[in-house]
C-alpha cells in the first residue's frame, strides 16, 4: 500500500469514523526468506488462483506478486505518517512497531498483532452492531 492509497481510505471513512484517531493502519512486512518459503508453501496448497498448477509455475507467479508489490510498497513510518495510529509487525512478530495506539479496541488490537504466528487458519475481526444502550449513549453499549 502506498501513502497516497492509505490517504485515499482515510478519505472515504471520514463520513463513517467519528475520528481519523479510530483508524489502524495494520502492516505485516517479511523479508525472511524461510518465512516466504513457508509462506509459499501454504499458498499454492490453499490458494484458488493456482488450482491444477504446476509447482513451477505457481512459485513463478508467486515470485512476480511479492517483487510487484514491493516496486509499489511505501512502509508506514513515523517520518510520514506520525498523525495516523498504526502496528507495523516485521517477520512475522521478530520485531513490532506501534504509533499512536490508544483507548481499549487499539491496544487490544495491537496484542492481538502482537500474537499471530505462521499457520493454516482463519482469522476474523469484528465488531458488533449498535445495540440500544447504543441508541441511549448509556457507558457499556
Amino acid at each position: 500500500m502506498t501513502r497516497a492509497t492509505r490517504d485515499h481510505v482515510v478519505k472515504q471513512l471520514k463520513d463513517i469514523v467519528d475520528s481519523p484517531s479510530h483508524l489502524i493502519f495494520l502492516e505485516s512486512v517479511c523479508d525472511d526468506e524461510l518465512a516466504i518459503e513457508l509462506a509459499f508453501d501454504g499458498v499454492k496448497l490453499h490458494m484458488p488462483d493456482y488450482k491444477k498448477q504446476s509447482d513451477e509455475s505457481i512459485e513463478r507467479d508467486y515470485r512476480q506478486r511479492i517483487a510487484q508489490a514491493r516496486k509499489m510498497y511505501e512502509p508506514v513510518s513515523d517520518t510520514f505518517e506520525g498523525d495516523r495510529s498504526y502496528i507495523r509487525i516485521m517477520d512475522m512478530g521478530r520485531q513490532v512497531t506501534a504509533n499512536r495506539i490508544k483507548g481499549y479496541l487499539q491496544t487490544r488490537v495491537l496484542q492481538f498483532s502482537m500474537c499471530l504466528r505462521m499457520g493454516n487458519r482463519p482469522i476474523y475481526l469484528s465488531r458488533h452492531g449498535q445495540s440500544e444502550y447504543n441508541v441511549l449513549g448509556k457507558i457499556g453499549g
